[in-house]
């Protein structure tokens, strides 16, 4: 039976693995060998079978197209391999409760996708795992690991061919119009003293800009922040309303969250090539 996250706050299944599955849907075409692709994840639960979670768009008759809200369904099954599986990805879990998993996601309703048009479960499956890993609730580097695989589509052929990524972004649903701070590390700001940087945990300068400016590196796309430090070779900034980011080293992509306040939650990609330039 297909249930949605807030059904399954309170779900005490234990979870071992959480699984990045590309699904075929059938050809893409009659003179082609390449397979259409559906992404999705199914959480392995120790007592066997798994949860899938499933990111999906309906079709507007009316309109003609696909509608844009994306609506993320949970199912229960008791297999842990689909016969559309083209190729898959395992992270450990450490033994989490599904309640816990559905709880995280809803409370940074990442239930709520608006997509640009088409599929774009595969960034969605990229930003679970990213929130599963960045709080403690996957291994160290998932996220890393997975973002190269998202890249291409794939066939039941083994071929497989580069497919950039489709942007889409989260919207604000107004389950926490009264307490907007449930998405946020911290509620208020922290009553401390300026940070020392390190690129261990980021998240605990989100409210504190640098005691003095710096020049953005020449040619980024970030010319008009003015506050930027370097540790390490991570690269760390802080955007118009005071939230710290962070770029990984050369030649990793990463997703963050910018643009925080109460009516404006988006989310975006950054890759650093090393050559004083940021992409987006």
């Amino acid at each position: 039976m297909t249930t949605t996250i807030d059904k399954l706050l309170n779900d005490g299944r234990v979870v071992t693995q959480a699984r990045v599955v590309v699904h075929t849907t059938g050809p893409l075409g009659p003179n082609t060998p390449m397979s259409d692709n559906h992404w999705s994840i199914y959480l392995l639960l120790a007592a066997g079978g798994s949860l899938r979670l499933n990111m999906r768009a309906d079709w507007d008759e009316a309109a003609g197209a696909w509608d844009t809200t994306g609506i993320l369904d949970c199912l229960t099954h008791t297999y842990i391999q689909t016969n559309s599986c083209i190729e898959y990805w395992d992270y450990s879990v450490p033994d989490i409760s599904i309640g816990q998993i559905c709880t995280l996601l809803w409370n940074k309703e990442r239930d709520a996708y608006e997509m640009s048009g088409g599929d774009q479960a595969a960034a969605t499956g990229y930003s679970i795992i990213w929130l599963l890993e960045d709080n403690q609730y996957a291994s160290v580097g998932s996220a890393n690991n997975l973002w190269p695989n998202l890249l291409f589509r794939y066939s039941k052929s083994g071929e497989k061919r580069v497919l950039p990524m489709v942007e889409g972004n989260f919207y604000e649903t107004g389950r926490f119009a009264e307490s907007s701070t449930q998405n946020t590390t911290t509620a208020t700001p922290p009553a401390i003293a300026p940070p020392v940087a390190t690129s261990s945990s980021p998240t605990a300068y989100k409210y504190s800009l640098p005691t003095t400016s710096a020049t953005v590196p020449s040619g980024s796309s970030e010319a008009a922040q003015p506050y930027y430090f370097v540790e390490n070779g991570t690269y760390y900034y802080w955007d118009t309303q005071n939230t710290i980011q962070v770029d990984r080293p050369k030649d990793v992509w990463v997703q963050n969250e910018k643009g925080w306040s109460e009516t404006n939650r988006t989310q975006f990609w950054r890759y650093w090539d090393g050559k004083n330039t940021f992409y987006k």
